[in-house]
Parts: C-alpha cells; structure tokens; sequence
C-alpha cells in the first residue's frame, strides 16, 4: 500500500507525541531492509520498525518485537556507533512529501553535542533509509542505489 502525504503527516504528528525527546537505546535491523529502534520514554520503553521489505514501506510503533539476527549489518553497527544513547529532537515531514526526518542529538568521541539526521522515505518499491550528518551530507543508506 503506497502512502500520501496526507496520512503521512497523520503518522508524523503521532510520532511526535509518542517519541519526541526520546533516547535511542537499542538498534536492530531484524533483516537487512528493515530498522528497529528501542526508544525510552519518560513514562516507559517503546519501539519504532521502519520496513522497506518487498516494496511495500511501513513505519510503525510495533507491539510484538521482530527476531534479530545474531550479526548485524554494517548499517546496523554504524547506526549504533553514531545514534545509540542519542535523544530524538524532532520529527518532521519536510512539504507534506513521503519523507519523515528524525533529528537526533548525541555526544561524539569527544564529549562534543551533535546532530545527525535520519531519512525515512516512504515511496513504495523506492523507499529507503537514508543516515546524513549535521550538513545534510549522506553518510550511509540502508539501500545503495546505482547512478
């Protein structure tokens, strides 16, 4: 099922109540087109599954956590070496499009506060996840796409 903008932006505002101000700690791709993340909230823990499997994008806070696999990919690890322990500070949807932007502080090597940026495209056969740093340069994708 493809999703517009309109219902995207439903799911941005819920977004925005359950997991702003968050902290990120646990990543997980359940398999390699799709990223759990396990998010604390003041109150209690919860999870955000962004599935890019078969052409068919979901984004949803699952109920029942998928099975992990026993070595993560290497997305898996540089999500985790960038955005574990790193606190969600805005969810937005840039011009109603089908993207959602999550941008998430952390403290690098140094002790120094960063932001990065993680971009979830959902476009059906062409969605993707796609990890930029401060200036909005790509570090990484889930899917590498060819020129």
């Amino acid at each position: 099922m493809n999703i517009e903008g309109l219902t995207l932006k439903l799911l941005t505002d819920t977004l925005n109540e359950e997991l702003l101000g968050s902290k990120i700690y646990k990543v997980y791709m359940p398999n390699p087109q799709s990223l759990l993340l396990l998010v604390r909230r003041t109150r209690d823990t919860s999870s955000l599954l962004a599935d890019m499997h078969n052409g068919s994008c979901v984004l949803y806070l699952p109920q029942q956590l998928p099975e992990n696999p026993e070595t993560p990919p290497a997305f898996c690890m540089l999500l985790r070496k960038h955005i574990a322990n790193g606190r969600i500070v805005e969810i937005s949807q840039p011009h109603m499009e089908r993207i959602i932007n999550f941008k998430i502080e952390h403290l690098d090597e140094m002790g120094d506060l960063c932001q990065k940026t993680l971009i979830v495209e959902l476009m059906g056969k062409r969605s993707n996840i796609i990890f930029c740093d401060a200036n909005g340069r790509i570090i990484d994708s889930i899917k590498h796409v060819s020129a």
